[in-house]
């Protein structure tokens, strides 16, 4: 699906029930019209997974890769002999 506009972007993601803002529906159209992917990043629970899931649904597409990934800080340990 090729998207016109940010605005067709963001009624197509509110058809399946997400609710875009200016700058996600941007980014989006963005990204589609140069095919470039999409780096989402933020804290748990913003929507991050259900934006993909609507993509997904909007552009028809019947795969989503779902992965989590977790950061951990490992303290560097001093040895003395």
């Amino acid at each position: 699906m090729e998207f016109e506009s940010p605005q067709v972007v963001a009624d197509a993601l509110r058809s399946v029930g997400y609710l875009p803002n200016d700058r996600i529906a941007q980014v989006v159209f963005l990204a589609a019209r140069l095919d470039k992917p999409i780096l989402v990043e933020g804290p748990a629970g913003v929507g991050k997974t259900e934006l993909a899931k609507s993509l997904a649904r909007v552009t028809e597409r019947s795969e989503v890769v779902d992965f989590r990934m977790k950061a951990k800080e490992v303290e560097p340990s001093i040895t003395t002999r």
